[in-house]
């Protein structure tokens, strides 16, 4: 059977292989006998989906060449989020209840209605594709937004950068699947945060090579592949190398924490 390897996975997986095995190859690790810690819902992700259900909104209108509207798009993004945390959220101190995620969302949503919509002409959005590597692993990802010449992802996190792996992996699933765009750029339409206190910061473009993308995706493929056959041969949990270093090993946000999976995180204090 193959498994399905998320292109979303790309970006961190070198920060903590065991890590991302477990979330990537959770259903067979749980018919080999492993248990998994439920990790938190964090309402910076939800934050995240909501927003992107707003953009995802706006430029499937544009595509059909229908008017868009703001309002529109804060509704989309508020009744996302209320369904990301419908089985329950983790607030945190920059967003400490339901009513400030609200307002949140309203103020990102505004910003990437006026700074970052009127520069965007889709071809695509939100198509999920796959692309078979081998005989035991299958790349899928749904990126955000196919241009004629770019891939573009919004971001909502602390950061906007490190993601060169995922959108190479969205590059090279367009090419796999013979979309019609020549991909020269990828993008990132970084949206932070904030503290309702403060005003919404504007968004930040980041750009890069597709080349340079695409080099850092394959990169990372060939080391799960290498990983996942060495698990096969061995059947061990350290044929994915752990980082007890990497700031999210933590029980919040590594469903491995304290399993068998990982032994060497029970020694931790």
């Amino acid at each position: 059977m193959s498994e399905i390897l998320r292109v979303s996975s790309l970006a961190g997986w070198h920060d903590c292989s065991r890590r991302s095995a477990a979330r990537t190859f959770y259903k067979r690790l749980k018919a080999d006998g492993y248990e998994f810690i439920r990790t938190a819902n964090s309402v910076g992700g939800c934050i995240g989906t909501g927003v992107h259900s707003g953009m995802a909104y706006a430029l499937k209108k544009r595509i059909a060449g229908e008017e868009i509207k703001l309002e529109d798009m804060i509704d989309s993004s508020v009744e996302s989020f209320r369904t990301a945390t419908d089985d329950g959220v983790d607030y945190d101190s920059t967003t400490d209840t339901q009513n400030t995620a609200d307002k949140q969302i309203e103020a990102m949503i505004k910003v990437y209605y006026h700074y970052i919509l009127p520069k965007i002409e889709p071809v695509e959005v939100e198509i999920r594709m796959e692309a078979k590597i081998d005989e035991t692993i299958t790349l899928s990802g749904q990126p955000d937004i196919l241009e004629s010449n770019a891939v573009r992802d919004l971001k909502t996190g602390r950061s906007g950068e490190k993601y060169h792996a995922q959108l190479g992996g969205y590059i090279l699933l367009a090419k796999a699947n013979k979309k019609p765009v020549e991909i020269d750029t990828a993008v990132i339409d970084w949206l932070p945060r904030a503290r309702l206190s403060k005003p919404q910061p504007e968004p930040v473009e980041l750009t890069y090579s597709a080349e340079l993308c695409v080099a850092e995706a394959k990169a990372v493929i060939k080391d799960v592949q290498r990983q996942y056959s060495i698990f096969n041969e061995t059947e061990e949990p350290a044929a994915f190398p752990n980082n007890t270093s990497s700031m999210i090993c933590t029980p919040k946000f590594c469903p491995a924490y304290g399993t068998d999976w990982c032994p060497v995180s029970k020694t931790l204090k």
